[in-house]
């Protein structure tokens, strides 16, 4: 009986909340990742998911050592947590955080340091199940998993469960079903090659270790040896092991993140008093279909709308190049210092083996691990330009008018609409179009035009919309902000590491060695990225809370003066404006639209009346709460337990710099106190090669 395999099709309606399109695939298992369905559709992002019902991963070497680490998990999470059903990767929204009940980055670190032990094991079993017994058992059972459709539609929510489909929804399933498999020959090959790469990895150098032959190897004065190498060369497939452990687990975290952050965002957009209002908000946000005026995609409605990211020349070079040269200088160093060749094509097989795997592995995984470090920038820097815009928005009339913000805002604006260009929308950007010619005046929606949405914020319910759209965007990047705190600390712990080894080496010692030749590059590539990315992080914590606290006092300090119109129009005197708690821009009437406010019991729309002194001041009042609850309640983003501030990166940035410098200054001195002790290590190499010859 073949096994059904899921992919969904989201509704463009609204984010609603996860129906299984069939209701015979259902199981009762505690956990997660186990479950054929997701609980509820934003868990559909879940890395190591099991293939059954629906899985967003394809079959890879990838999906089985994570699904190798949940399924090991389960019990020591079972013992941990005193509700079970909870994996270890379990995270969730509380205020403006997310909580783990259980300490992930143990599970993450663990698994990059046991894997010269688990990569043997787990891609020696997954190798001999896809070959041996291929292609009467694993294979047929791969190729049964066919792809289908599945339906995510608003269902009726029964005892705080969603219950469904109704007999339309089985009828469009069974509609859309295909018979294509879902894992093709092709991928099955290339997970195989996959498992045997990380296998040969693992077991290279213990085969090493065990033959005897490591001392020689590594010990230029073995004359048993034609060449030697270094041990960060022979060491650097496990090396290479750790940090592809590192990325497979953390991956998981990262997608329970994603998966916490999409249900807590889908969750606020079903509020009964403000949602339909936020929906419209982020709808003219984020629309990825409106060619013209929206903010896509720097502002997405959920994961599914994430396109790919541009990278400059710069940005690729540092992620080919640094891992290139971190592969392949300590051979050369080895090669030049003691004049053997680099790779002897007459050595033993093994010798041969260890040299080329120990500089294609750690440079292929550093490859991948720069690469997602890089990829995880270029997401906050999004993230950076969603605060800015969120703040202009959030702003009077009068600060966005000040030529500072506005430029900042306008280079923003401009690059995204050259970015929407590259994927077939408007041949202009929005500032070359004269329909988005500000008029300034001292109506604050004279600009609605241009920048979209705007908040009533002389009404008390304004204010609360500011307040659950501000949480609803602090919400959408957690995730980001968590996976961008993570590799800084990763990458601190490098440079630390990196820079004690080095320390010792040239007090124990006294001369240089193979680490010399990459430790430095290292450090110097690391520090570069934890600079962009604290760099980002200031300017992320500014937006969010330093220009949010001004923006909401200037509004405390105006509202209600003839300065600050909003439920009247000062362009037309005998006009008034209907009260509302926002307003969007509508395109095809080319005029601002009024947010609904709902009852919170029936979820009917409430008529507002006009602003009057009541009002401003019940207005007031939620504004200073706000201030003090932002200044107060929440927390800025941290590294490594640190307030991420100016003057946090200014030292991180004066630390690094003196490092390298120091680093600098030794290596001229090494080089020329231990010259004559090369000489005479390549003297004896060269006799010695004369004796055999």
């Amino acid at each position: 009986m073949s096994q059904a395999s899921y992919v969904v099709r989201s509704s463009d309606s609204e984010s609603t909340p996860f129906i299984p399109a069939k209701q015979g695939l259902q199981n009762d298992d505690k956990y997660e990742d186990n479950l054929p369905m997701p609980s509820r559709y934003a868990m559909i992002f879940l890395k190591g998911r099991t293939l059954h019902g629906c899985n967003r991963q394809d079959f890879s070497a990838e999906w089985i050592f994570q699904r190798f680490v949940n399924v090991a998990m389960q019990p020591l999470t079972t013992r941990w947590h005193e509700m079970e059903g909870e994996g270890w990767y379990y995270v969730r929204v509380e205020g403006q955080q997310l909580q783990q009940l259980f300490p992930s980055g143990m599970v993450v670190a663990m698994a990059a340091v046991l894997s010269p032990f688990l990569f043997p094991l787990v891609f020696g079993a997954s190798l001999l199940g896809l070959t041996l017994f291929s292609p009467y058992t694993v294979w047929c059972y791969l190729r049964s998993f066919r792809k289908n459709t599945l339906i995510r539609k608003k269902g009726v929510e029964v005892g705080g469960k969603w219950r469904g489909p109704s007999k339309e929804m089985e009828k469009e399933f069974d509609e859309s079903s295909e018979t294509e498999a879902r894992f093709s020959y092709w991928s099955i090959c290339v997970t195989i090659i996959a498992c045997a790469w990380y296998f040969t990895c693992g077991v290279v150098p213990w085969f090493l270790l065990f033959s005897g032959k490591y001392a020689c190897i590594v010990d230029p004065m073995c004359e048993d040896s034609i060449v030697h190498t270094s041990p960060l060369t022979v060491f650097g497939m496990w090396l290479g092991c750790a940090i592809a452990a590192f990325r497979f687990v953390h991956n998981i975290h990262v997608s329970s993140c994603d998966c916490a952050c999409e249900a807590e965002n889908s969750r606020m957009l079903r509020d009964r008093t403000f949602g339909k209002a936020m929906h419209q908000m982020v709808h003219t946000l984020a629309d990825n279909k409106d060619e013209k005026r929206s903010f896509w995609p720097i502002f997405v409605k959920s994961e599914d709308d994430e396109p790919e990211k541009n990278w400059s020349c710069f940005r690729t070079s540092l992620v080919i190049l640094g891992p290139l040269l971190h592969g392949v200088l300590p051979q050369i160093y080895m090669s030049y210092t003691y004049s053997e060749p680099l790779l002897p094509v007459k050595e033993d097989w093994v010798i041969m083996s260890v040299i080329g795997l120990g500089v294609i592995a750690p440079a292929i995984e550093m490859g991948y691990f720069l690469y997602t470090f890089v990829d995880a920038i270029v997401e906050f820097e999004d993230v950076a330009k969603q605060l800015l815009i969120f703040s202009c928005i959030s702003s009077k009339l009068s600060m966005r008018k000040r030529a500072m913000r506005f430029n900042a805002f306008k280079k923003v604006i401009s690059d995204n609409d050259k970015y929407r260009q590259q994927h077939g929308f408007e041949d202009k950007t929005r500032f070359d179009d004269k329909r988005t010619e500000t008029r300034w005046s001292n109506d604050e929606l004279c600009d609605l035009s241009l920048f979209r949405v705007s908040f009533n914020f002389s009404r008390r319910e304004g204010v609360m919309l500011y307040r659950k759209m501000r949480q609803w965007l602090s919400t959408d990047v957690l995730n980001e902000r968590m996976e961008i705190e993570w590799y800084v600390s990763i990458s601190i712990a490098i440079c630390v590491v990196s820079t004690a080894v080095l320390a010792i080496g040239y007090f124990a010692t006294g001369k240089p060695s193979a680490v010399w030749t990459v430790l430095p590059w290292d450090i110097m590539i690391m520090a570069y990225l934890i600079l962009r990315s604290l760099n980002l992080c200031v300017v992320a914590n500014e937006y969010l809370f330093d220009d949010a606290s001004r923006a909401l006092l200037d509004w405390l300090d105006e509202i209600g003066q003839p300065e600050a119109y909003f439920e009247t129009s000062p362009d037309k005197k005998h006009e008034l404006r209907q009260p509302a708690i926002g307003w969007v821009f509508d395109e095809k009437e080319q005029r601002e639209k009024a947010l609904p406010l709902c009852n919170v019991h029936d979820g009917a729309e409430v008529t507002l009346d006009a602003a009057d002194d009541k009002s401003l001041d019940k207005a007031k009042q939620i504004l200073d709460n706000t201030i003090r609850r932002i200044e107060l309640l929440e927390e800025k983003q941290k590294i490594l337990g640190l307030e991420v501030t100016r003057a946090l990166r200014n030292r991180l940035a004066a630390s690094l710099f003196s490092v390298i410098v120091a680093m600098a200054s030794k290596i001229p001195d090494l080089l020329k106190e231990h010259s004559e002790n090369i000489n005479f290590a390549i003297q004896r190499a060269q006799a010695f090669k004369d004796h055999i010859v």
